[in-house]
């Protein structure tokens, strides 16, 4: 097994380490941190880049479909939620400097479009007597339940991964 040099496990985590001679172990602990670290993040940032995708396909169908149907004027709210979360996710996916956005934004979807999805099939809507009407009706959520689902397994993964990988105290 490759053992990093503490200079580049430095540069890696973004901190500076301690280095003491005979504890190879805790530098090649910090170093399987370090990569599965960059596992989840990739992994929240693939998310965010597919829910982008998605975002962007359903806002693309829907809003010519309500408008062919004169249903856009009472359902604009709801396109345009799909299309900033899609600029959100995008964001988050692709430019973000840092893991924090596809962090958020995962949390969000997961933790809002499972409450969503459930409470969709209980009620026709939100706010629907109001011009920020939102309809949800089983096509809705069926979408809001697959984008939370991936969401929360990415979500859960990490925090498996980050209890596993306490150190023991000795």
């Amino acid at each position: 097994m490759q053992v990093a040099s503490t200079e580049s496990l430095a540069s890696t985590l973004g901190r500076p380490i301690l280095a003491v001679p005979g504890q190879v172990g805790l530098v090649q602990t910090a170093v399987g941190q370090a990569r599965a670290g960059s596992a989840m993040e990739q992994a929240y940032r693939r998310y965010c880049q597919a829910a982008a995708v998605a975002f962007v396909l359903v806002t693309l169908y829907t809003v010519p479909t309500k408008l062919l149907h004169g249903r856009l004027g009472q359902d604009w709210a709801h396109s345009v939620l799909h299309l900033g979360s899609a600029l959100l996710a995008a964001y988050a996916g692709w430019p973000a400097r840092s893991p924090a956005p596809a962090r958020a934004f995962a949390w969000a979807v997961g933790v809002g479009y499972l409450a969503l999805g459930c409470y969709g099939w209980f009620t026709r809507g939100l706010l629907l007597s109001t011009p920020l009407a939102i309809p949800l009706g089983v096509p809705e959520n069926l979408f809001h339940l697959l984008l939370s689902v991936p969401a929360l397994v990415v979500v859960l993964l990490d925090l498996r991964s980050g209890r596993s990988q306490v150190p023991e105290r000795g």
